[in-house]
């Protein structure tokens, strides 16, 4: 087989970023991933569609957090941190290869590149790769002697490192973004009694307070559009997606992250409640099921996931639903040129219960799970938020320890979790009402 040069390129490329990416985490990982360069850190708290999906062939923010996990500040004029589309995206306009400004410990800055789907069925895939801006000697003529380095243009990093210490290693991360055929109606009207509904790939669950709207993506994916009745009618107030993402492998080889594929499903509403299940897959190794239910008077939805093990496997992480919320939706988002922007250090709620929810305007809209983990020594992590001034990211991940837990075929893990949206709201406080117990 032979490749044109540009294709050889794009190719090596490509492989390139697969290998970065293999030895380093999805976005959101909070306990890990850190780049460590000489005193400072660099951890990708986010890297996906600003929205949470894309829809047919409308153009797409994607946005990036890069947060200082290190003790010391970032230097300036150290760091630079490139956007590249790997399949289905054609870059529009901004710069691509931005440099990371200087950030102290804890510091966090935002990029956003506007990217445009190539059709409107394709997969959607990106990745940014974090790399350090070399020394650059300048060289000066000095009169009819050999060209002789008198500097460098930037000053040294730190001191002279041993010869034991290691180099700086760029890394890549990867977002595969939900990627909608069709542009999605915004919600409008729900139910007025707790009801279930599916037909044509899609599927609605609610009540008379809180809707979910299912609709399929790309690939057999599967995304929630969640919507809350106000005083002023019914409005979209999160995205869900991705549904469900687990971590697992086989024995012996190296774990990767699989999406949950939706390939059907069966409803029942009664005058007490309603539920909806959705059948599908997380890779070949992992049957996935997904209940949920609604009850009368209540804006929640609540969930079980069920994985059954088709084969031996190990299970290493669990990620339940993410939701993409905006905070404030008066205050004007930065353009998607590729500039970076500080943003603040307030998440908009610390965490500290098996609960993360945001608060706009009179809505308040979040995600619970269960405090008694699936399986024993298993513990949970929520995931960083990524620009709490702007669009948050809320969910949460079980993670099962290093070596992960086997699972022989036919063996079975559940877990529960809440989605909810409750208005009129007037403080955050109100999710509280919304713990699993």
């Amino acid at each position: 087989m032979r490749f044109s040069a540009p294709r050889a390129r794009a190719f090596c490329l490509l492989l390139a970023l697969i290998a970065a990416f293999t030895f380093s985490h999805r976005p959101g990982l909070a306990h890990s991933g850190a780049q460590s360069t000489d005193a400072f850190s660099i951890r990708v708290d986010y890297f996906g569609a600003e929205k949470g999906y894309a829809e047919g062939m409308n153009t797409v923010t994607m946005l990036c957090v890069l947060r200082n996990v290190g003790k010391e500040a970032v230097p300036e004029n150290r760091l630079k941190v490139r956007c590249y589309t790997l399949a289905g995206l054609d870059y529009t306009e901004g710069e691509l290869t931005p440099v990371i400004p200087p950030l102290a410990p804890g510091q966090a800055a935002s990029f956003r590149w506007k990217l445009a789907p190539t059709d409107k069925t394709g997969s959607l895939v990106a990745s940014v790769l974090i790399t350090r801006i070399e020394d650059k000697p300048k060289v000066v003529q000095i009169a009819t002697q050999s060209p002789v380095v008198v500097g460098s243009q930037l000053a040294p990093l730190a001191p002279q490192p041993s010869a034991q210490a290691a180099p700086y290693v760029p890394q890549a991360f990867l977002a595969v973004i939900p990627h909608l055929v069709n542009n999605a109606a915004p919600i409008t009207g729900g139910f007025t009694a707790p009801s279930a509904s599916s037909s044509y790939g899609s599927a609605r669950i609610g009540n008379d307070r809180v809707l979910l709207r299912l609709l399929p993506a790309a690939a057999n994916g599967a995304l929630g559009l969640l919507g809350a009745k106000s005083a002023n009618g019914w409005n979209s107030v999160a995205a869900v997606g991705p549904l469900v993402e687990i971590r697992a492998s086989a024995d012996g080889q190296s774990p990767w992250w699989r999406s949950f594929r939706w390939s059907e499903s069966d409803w029942h509403s009664d005058a007490s409640g309603a539920n909806v299940t959705l059948l599908g897959n997380c890779g070949d190794d992992w049957e996935a099921q997904v209940t949920l239910s609604v009850r009368k008077d209540s804006g929640a939805i609540d969930g079980k996931l069920r994985l059954k093990a088709r084969k031996t496997a190990r299970l290493f992480s669990i990620q339940l639903p993410r939701l993409t919320a905006p905070v404030d939706r008066l205050r004007a988002i930065p353009p998607a040129d590729g500039r970076s922007v500080l943003i603040g250090t307030n998440p908009p709620n610390s965490g500290e219960e098996p609960l993360l929810a945001a608060h706009n305007g009179m809505v308040t809209t979040g995600i619970a799970w269960s405090a008694q983990a699936p399986l024993p020594d298993w513990a949970t992590a929520s995931l960083p938020q990524g620009d709490s001034d702007h669009t948050v990211q809320l969910g949460a991940r079980w993670n099962a320890g290093d070596r992960g837990e086997v699972f022989l075929p036919g063996g079975i893990v559940e877990c529960s979790f809440r989605i909810f949206a409750v208005s009129p709201s007037d403080s955050i406080a109100d999710a509280r009402k919304f713990l699993i117990q």
